[in-house]
């Protein structure tokens, strides 16, 4: 799981949760500062690891493994930006852009718990 994954995962899990029916790969892009190909490639290999599906008109949308998996990233990014934030005296951004780096070197299998 690196750390695009992840940005993609808690982009498309903050999308939906404020339109409530998916995340379109417009959507996506211009929330990540993407283009349209990158967001859409990022979602195919997503949807090969099994955390994302498309729906029909180009919806993606979280699978139960996916939300579990943003979910502990979301959880994991609060408490190291916290952290970071209380602790090194980081900006709320700057605390979060480290607590996204040290995501990336946790063991993947702490974010891929849980059968399907």
């Amino acid at each position: 799981m690196t750390q695009g994954h992840m940005r993609y995962l808690l982009a498309i899990g903050r999308l939906h949760a404020e339109e409530g029916n998916g995340a379109r790969i417009t959507d996506i892009s211009r929330a990540l500062k993407v283009s349209k190909p990158s967001a859409h490639r990022m979602a195919r290999r997503l949807e090969t690891l099994r955390l994302v599906e498309f729906a029909p008109r180009g919806r993606v949308y979280l699978t139960a493994k996916g939300c579990r998996v943003a979910e502990c990233c979301q959880d994991r990014l609060a408490q190291l930006q916290g952290l970071l934030a209380s602790t090194l005296g980081l900006e709320a951004e700057h605390a979060q852009q480290a607590a996204l780096a040290l995501l990336d070197c946790l063991p993947e299998q702490d974010f891929l718990t849980g059968k399907e």
